[in-house]
C-alpha cells in the first residue's frame, strides 16, 4: 500500500481503538484488502523491536483480512503493544474490537 493510500485511510476512514493499536479501515478499493502497519519511535526506540511488532500486527491483520477481505486497513501501534508476547495474545486483544467491524469475525490461519 503506498503512502498516499495510507494517508487517505487515516484521514477519511473509520477508526476502532484497541488497547494496543488504532485500526483505521476503509472499504477496499483493490481486488483484495490491503494492510499497512505503523509502529513509531514512541513505541520503542530500537528498530529491531519496532519491526518485530510490525510483523506481529501485519500477520494478525493479514489473517483477519483473509477471512474478511472487504477492507483496506492501516494499523497504528500504541506503546501498550510492548506487553504483547505473541500472535495469539495479540489476536485475543484485537478480536472484540474487530467484532465491531464484522460481527462474529474470525482470524483465518
Amino acid at each position: 500500500m503506498n503512502s498516499l493510500k495510507v494517508r487517505y485511510i487515516l484521514r477519511h476512514g473509520h477508526a476502532l481503538k484497541s488497547p494496543v493499536a488504532s485500526l483505521h479501515y476503509f472499504p477496499r478499493q483493490a481486488a483484495v484488502g490491503e494492510v499497512a502497519c505503523i509502529v513509531g519511535r514512541k513505541v520503542h526506540s530500537q528498530a529491531v523491536s519496532r519491526h518485530r511488532y510490525q510483523r506481529l500486527l501485519r500477520e494478525a491483520a493479514r489473517r483477519f483480512l483473509k477471512a474478511n477481505p472487504d477492507y483496506d486497513m492501516v494499523v497504528v501501534a500504541k506503546p501498550e503493544i510492548l506487553r504483547v508476547k505473541n500472535l495469539t495474545e495479540l489476536q485475543k486483544i484485537l478480536q472484540p474490537h474487530l467484532d465491531k467491524l464484522v460481527p462474529n469475525s474470525k482470524f483465518k490461519t
